[in-house]
């Protein structure tokens, strides 16, 4: 029994010693290890949450950025009623509140925050100030277009900014989920491999006890061992037999190290779902949804690098191509349809220019990039416009969509780059002029960028600037012309708009005045011309010789129609104290011909303040005497235009006598403008004209220098 014992002690005492060292390292690796996979796997989670979120944040955000420009677009064609705009429009304001707050989440997100690139200030600011033009520009697009188009124009340069710091997000955050897990797999492995050898060393050491438990400990530990140090190496080295080795381990609930392979195995599917989730994110960030074509964002990158691959000699080319009258086909047959129809048209694209790269910008706009196959290639103008010729030909081929036939057609902007210089901006600014200009040439056209014409565009760019700073400056002045009766005595002044531009000096009301209408400044700038006219108004009440003196204002359409001009009318003579006797509106009559009723229901309200109305070029229009009697107007304007060719003009005359006629019948007052001759002012007097205006009474002049011009005219009468 003794020996039997001892021997027993013998056998057991080697393995108890192997047994616990190898236990109680085993439990400490285990320990450790496994710490180490719930940290990663904490990071990692956290890290695919803050990829998701960016990928639908991008998402969301072109989503609802195609929804509002598709509302503005409707609202300034006048396919929207107000009740419609202000509906849309609240229901983008609540859009914008929510992914407001997507956007805050990701901007606070811990992997973003580690990145400290100003990342998150980029997004946070570029999204703030994208719905603040967006929303000003839903609230005024029925009231003032063009404001609600640049509103839209600065929403959009946002929105690219935000695409564009989303896309450099997307790539550091991609970085540093990869930094983490080859950190963490580096650890796995430097831990591994010292457990390896250290377990290596303890088994050479103990093998001269227990010969036979140390070659059974040294093979299965050793095998484990070396499957554990190549499964963290697999991940870069791809070996699928080892792999495979731990998947075992990690089924067999004897082994002692499936705890380590199940959590290694883990480590692992955690690893792949981190590669899908990258993937998906990228093709969310660079591919559109619907056509699966490069988006906006992908076509930047692809445009920067060629330009920077670009010989001195190579070049490029950019097409931009719009489809026309897109927008009526959604309307009628639904976006159901027309998504339909966008695949088509991606499709034939993709046929016809399968060499180049083609990309959807968002809505109905798509984008080529042509660039040259060899060295030896040139993409030169003939060759585009090949290309554009058959893009054109293949999009207005019919189209057959559940049933329903199609017929499209494409406007194209096209602009080369060759080896100079070239911003990524300016190319797709220059293309997408390019685009509109062939648009104003009737669509189903296709226009190469002119630098010329550009430099008139920036040019008018420029005066608008000018002018949005000269109003704000009040550097605008008023002239006021001398209106006079039939013994030349004064009776009233017209109130002119002059500018002295620093650079270009005094400017023709001619040359600013369109350009005010077209950009919605002649609003603001005509209630500064009534507020200047009235204050002047009051100042001559304590002139005896001006105190009697009318004050004629031109006001524009959009002025007239806006729904404030009464209240702000009312408000302008209380605060000057000016009598509204003495003021007079000159409404033109295209102001007239827009909406009747109204028109004339606001005129009344004015006339109950005390205004009167003159109209003004009248003849040049087309009034109709049905409702022109309705009108509380209490003169008739002869235009200059029938006035300076009366003394050859037998037509001139003829229609200067009905006007004059007209203004009898109607029982106004009639005056006549642009008079610069004795024979005029003989004629006009002649047929019953007792008010006139023009250069031969006086030239406009500055309100200091029209007291003298007065007293001038006195003693010529008197004399």
């Amino acid at each position: 029994m003794r020996s039997s014992a001892r021997l027993l002690l013998l056998i057991l005492l080697p393995i108890l010693i192997v047994i616990v060292p190898l236990l109680v390292g085993g439990g400490i690796a285990q320990h450790v290890l496994r710490q180490q996979m719930v940290d990663y796997q904490g990071r990692q989670d956290l890290d695919l949450s803050s990829l998701s979120e960016a990928a639908r944040v991008v998402q969301a955000f072109g989503n609802l950025h195609e929804r509002a420009t598709r509302v503005l677009n409707d609202a300034t064609a006048g396919e929207l009623s107000s009740l419609q705009l202000y509906r849309a429009h609240t229901a983008l304001v609540d859009e914008l509140a929510e992914l407001q707050g997507a956007v805050n989440q990701l901007a606070a997100s811990p992997l973003l925050t580690e990145i400290n690139h100003g990342s998150a200030e980029v997004l946070h600011e570029a999204f703030s100030q994208y719905r603040s033009f967006i929303i000003v520009a839903t609230e005024i697009a029925v009231i003032d277009q063009s404001t609600a188009m640049r509103n839209l124009s600065e929403a959009n340069e946002r929105f690219i900014l935000f695409s564009r710091a989303n896309q450099r997000i997307s790539e550091r955050l991609a970085n540093r989920v990869g930094e983490r897990s080859r950190d963490s797999f580096s650890r796995i492995d430097v831990f591994m491999q010292t457990a390896a050898w250290l377990a290596l060393g303890v088994l050479l050491f103990l093998s001269a006890l227990a010969l036979w438990s140390a070659r059974w400990l040294n093979r299965n530990l050793m095998v484990v061992t070396q499957a554990l140090v190549d499964m963290a190496s697999a991940h870069h080295q791809g070996d699928t037999n080892r792999i495979q080795q731990v998947q075992v381990i990690s089924e067999d609930t004897r082994h002692a190290f499936q705890p380590i392979a199940g959590a290694l195995m883990q480590l692992r599917q955690a690893d792949a779902k981190r590669r899908v989730a990258e993937q998906n994110a990228y093709r969310l960030a660079y591919f559109d949804s619907l056509t699966g074509l490069p988006n906006w964002a992908r076509l930047t990158g692809m445009l920067e690098e060629q330009l920077r691959l670009q010989t001195a000699t190579g070049q490029c080319a950019l097409l931009i191509l719009d489809l026309d009258n897109f927008k009526d086909i959604n309307d009628s047959y639904g976006h159901q349809k027309g998504d339909l129809l966008l695949v088509e048209v991606a499709s034939r694209l993709k046929t016809i220019a399968n060499s180049h790269q083609i990309a959807r910008l968002g809505g109905d706009e798509f984008a080529i990039l042509m660039v040259p196959e060899t060295a030896q290639d040139r993409i030169d103008e003939p060759t585009v416009e090949r290309l554009a010729m058959a893009i054109r030909q293949a999009l207005s081929e019919p189209y057959l969509i559940e049933g329903d036939r199609f017929f499209l057609s494409a406007s194209i902007g096209i602009v080369l780059a060759d080896g100079s210089e070239h911003e990524v901006e300016a190319l797709f600014k220059y293309a997408d002029s390019a685009m509109n200009r062939a648009k104003r040439l009737g669509r189903n056209a296709h226009c190469f960028f002119d630098p010329k014409v550009q430099s008139e565009l920036e040019a008018i760019s420029q005066l608008e600037r000018d002018m949005r700073q000269a109003l704000e400056t009040e550097a605008f002045s008023l002239h006021y012309q001398v209106q006079v009766d039939d013994q030349q005595g004064a009776i009233g002044v017209e109130a002119l708009l002059r500018w002295q531009h620093a650079e270009q000096g005094m400017m023709s009301p001619a040359t600013f005045i369109p350009l005010a209408e077209e950009t919605g400044l002649i609003v603001p700038l005509g209630y500064w011309v009534l507020r200047e006219a009235c204050q002047q108004l009051a100042q001559w009440q304590s002139n005896p010789e001006t105190r009697s003196l009318t004050m004629a204002v031109n006001v524009s359409p959009q002025q007239f129609l806006n729904d404030e001009f009464c209240d702000r009318i009312a408000a302008i003579l209380k605060k000057t104290g000016a009598n509204p006797a003495l003021l007079k509106l000159e409404l033109t009559e295209s102001t007239l011909l827009t909406g009747v009723e109204e028109t004339i229901g606001k005129m009344h309200a004015l006339r109950a303040l005390g205004l009167t109305f003159s109209l003004d070029d009248f003849g040049t229009g087309y009034s109709s005497l049905q409702y022109l009697k309705r009108l509380p107007i209490s003169q008739l304007k002869i235009d200059q235009s029938f006035v300076c060719d009366l003394h050859r003009n037998p037509e001139d005359k003829a229609i200067v006598r009905t006007i004059i006629a007209m203004s009898e019948a109607l029982q106004v007052q009639v005056i006549a403008e642009g008079v610069e001759s004795q024979s005029q002012f003989d004629f006009l007097l002649s047929e019953g004209c007792y008010a006139f205006q023009g250069y031969y009474f006086a030239r406009p002049v500055p309100a200091e220098s029209l007291a003298v011009l007065l007293k001038r005219n006195d003693n010529r009468n008197d004399g």
